[in-house]
């Protein structure tokens, strides 16, 4: 899996490509610990444009951010899903818990306001 970060303004976007699946949720967890445990980062968007695949193990690591991001009264949001991931959400109720816009652009808008 191929995690990119970029900072817009004050949020912190993350890329993710490739299958989040056990070997991927490695790579992203790695790579996004610091960041989701930031006090100073306060608004963070995961871009889900390129996970083509999502397994029990990327539905709880979305979770685990989930819950660290609220608990220090951080936002999460994802965006730009995939139609097998927006399904996945939708059948394991994530899309009641975890905010999801169809795009990077509607995303950014919303946590600037």
């Amino acid at each position: 899996m191929k995690v990119t970060r970029q900072t817009i303004q004050d949020v912190e976007v993350v890329r993710l490509e490739g299958q989040f699946a056990l070997l991927g949720v490695k790579t992203v967890r790695t790579e996004i610990k610091t960041l989701i445990e930031d006090p100073s980062i306060l608004k963070i968007l995961i871009n889900m444009a390129g996970v083509d695949m999502m397994d029990s193990s990327g539905i709880g690591y979305l979770i685990t951010c989930y819950k660290t991001a609220k608990r220090r009264q951080a936002q999460l949001v994802l965006c730009t899903c995939q139609p097998i991931v927006r399904k996945i959400l939708k059948s394991t109720s994530l899309d009641n818990l975890i905010t999801s816009y169809e795009s990077e652009e509607l995303a950014l808008i919303e946590l600037s306001i």
